[in-house]
């Protein structure tokens, strides 16, 4: 019995080691692994393209489907199918992002006919390309009669994402009294919709100038560099705060939108002479604090610019005065440190 049963074992063994054999002879001399994906034309009508292999290479088919959308009224999307099914029993199975990883279940084949549905909407900005690893079984001993093949899916984009700047305010600051198209800042945007397309090309526009009046500052639409491009002067206007419009679609009518502030201050130069307020004093007066003399200047309170220095030009040859600045009132104190002779 013994020897009975190692000889059934050895023929069994050497039966499946034949048909193994035989099956990969098949595949080496098989036509092919084809798949037939889904177009459409501009009136909507669909039409199959067929793929096959060319010698031992895959040729990367492309598919496309649109995020956002229900794209199953257009099932099945694609179609596997192995020459080797006219003579064997053949499961057709996938696998993938989108298939058997997350997000799961987005396509699903039949195994008998190989066709390929899609079962929910997809989202580009989460899987811009799926790649979808077809394969063709033997539906008895689970062997490969084919090489896995790649079907991959493109998402199109829709335009469902708005310009996101990369503040909520900008600020910055410009010298009064500057040249023309020096430049101020620049506004950074980002569109996360699909890149080097319409629906992520960025325009930006000022939409609003306070305070209001003529154009102070322009903007360069593509860049978003905040150029002067009027003379500023910080007697007249200290700082200046602009509304900006990012439009993605290139700034048309049906693009998406959104706003920011940016807060321009204007630095102060020393452009303005101070002035004093006329006075006297009598003879022989001797006081800590004879007067005290108000200089007036335009520029920006209590900077260099503004603070004045007091100084004698002639009359006080023999030293009989000083003076020296109050800072806080930026008054020139007067005192008289030696009576004056007859």
């Amino acid at each position: 019995m013994a020897v009975g049963f190692c000889l059934l074992h050895f023929s069994l063994h050497l039966y499946m080691s034949i048909f193994i054999l035989f099956l990969q002879v098949l595949l080496d001399f098989s036509t092919g692994f084809h798949v037939e994906v889904k177009e459409w034309d501009e009136n909507g009508m669909a039409r199959w393209k067929t793929f096959r292999r060319q010698k031992r290479e895959w040729i990367k088919f492309a598919a496309a489907c649109r995020e956002g959308e229900d794209n199953s009224k257009r099932n099945p999307i694609a179609k596997i199918r192995s020459d080797c099914e006219e003579n064997h029993p053949i499961t057709y199975s996938i696998s993938g992002v989108g298939i058997d990883r997350a997000p799961y279940g987005i396509f699903v084949v039949n195994p008998r006919t190989g066709e390929i549905n899609i079962t929910s909407i997809v989202d580009r900005e989460v899987t811009p390309v799926f790649v979808i690893r077809c394969f063709a079984k033997h539906s008895v001993t689970g062997i490969d009669l084919e090489p896995p093949l790649e079907l991959r899916v493109r998402v199109l984009d829709i335009n469902d994402n708005p310009p996101i700047f990369a503040q909520t305010v900008f600020t910055g600051s410009v010298e009064e009294s500057s040249m023309d198209n020096t430049l101020v800042m620049k506004i950074i945007a980002s569109d996360a919709d699909e890149p080097n397309h319409l629906n992520s090309k960025i325009a930006f526009k000022i939409e609003s100038q306070e305070p209001s009046g003529p154009p102070m500052f322009i903007m360069n639409k593509y860049t978003g560099e905040l150029h002067l491009a009027n003379y500023l002067d910080r007697e007249q206007h200290s700082s200046y705060t602009l509304v900006v419009k990012a439009s993605d679609r290139d700034g048309a009518a049906d693009g998406i939108s959104s706003l920011c502030s940016c807060n321009i201050k204007v630095i102060d130069v020393n452009d303005n002479f101070p002035t004093l307020a006329q006075t006297s004093i009598s003879e022989n007066s001797l006081s800590s604090e004879l007067l005290r003399i108000q200089a007036l200047d335009a520029d920006e309170e209590f900077t260099d610019n503004w603070l004045a220095e007091f100084f004698f030009i002639s009359g006080n040859e023999d030293n009989s005065f000083e003076i020296v600045t109050d800072r806080a009132t930026n008054q020139g104190i007067l005192r008289v440190i030696k009576l004056c002779s007859a």
